[in-house]
């Protein structure tokens, strides 16, 4: 049972596309306020990274308790899987903080 892995992957994947997006100005978000984007963003952000730390601690739950290799193989494949939905949300955090900052130096606030 993975699930908090898989949905912090999908969560993760979906703030890294809107935050990509508006960085580069494409804004896929169809709000016209920037607080708005500002705090979905953030809320988002801070949201996919909570989910990855729950997802690492099943991972490793779920090596501990593993019986069998064929288990404990693919219990590694998902701890690797959940380290790097973290690594993402790490870039996800470092997104925001350049949009934060691009932001500000335009003036939009």
């Amino acid at each position: 049972m993975a699930k908090f892995i898989y949905a912090s992957a999908v969560i993760s994947c979906i703030t890294y596309i809107l935050l990509l997006s508006s960085v580069l100005n494409i804004m896929l978000v169809f709000s016209s306020d920037k607080l708005m984007n500002t705090l979905l963003m953030s809320i988002l952000v801070v949201l996919s990274f909570m989910i990855s730390l729950i997802g690492i601690r099943e991972s490793w739950y779920e090596l501990a308790t593993a019986y069998t290799p064929h288990e404990e193989f693919l219990c590694r494949v998902k701890r690797v899987f959940a380290f790097s939905v973290f690594g993402l949300s790490i870039l996800n955090m470092i997104l925001l903080l350049m949009y934060l900052l691009t932001l500000l130096s335009y003036g939009y606030y």
